[in-house]
């Protein structure tokens, strides 16, 4: 009974690992993916920040805490600092990149330039 328990809660712990998914080993962006969970954006925003200054990071980690950032914006209905943040040579390769900068385009009202951009996503 105790092995089949354990067996169990491992699986449980390990089940993002399993499925190809990341964890957060910052607590800042465990926070920020938290608030934006919870649907506070400033919050979320807040941590994201703190985690962009966090000494060495990756340039994935990077191009994360700068996507999310710029999504916890965009929710807040601040679109023009997310363009920017979107217009870095960081997040480029991200493939979320297209689908967050045609939702700034559109928290723009530039719905031509929104669709055209959503079509690369």
């Amino acid at each position: 009974m105790k092995l089949w328990l354990s067996s169990l809660f491992f699986l449980l712990l390990s089940q993002p690992l399993l499925l190809g998914q990341k964890t957060a080993t910052s607590p800042n962006l465990q926070k920020g993916m938290n608030a934006l969970a919870d649907g506070l954006w400033e919050i979320a925003e807040q941590n994201f920040r703190a985690r962009l200054s966090e000494p060495k990071l990756t340039p994935e980690e990077k191009s994360e805490a700068n996507l999310r950032l710029a999504e916890s914006l965009i929710r807040a209905g601040n679109p023009n600092e997310a363009l920017s943040l979107l217009a870095q040579p960081v997040v480029s390769k991200n493939s979320e990149t297209p689908f967050w900068k045609a939702q700034a385009l559109v928290g723009k009202n530039r719905f031509k330039e929104a669709t055209e951009v959503s079509r690369l996503y």
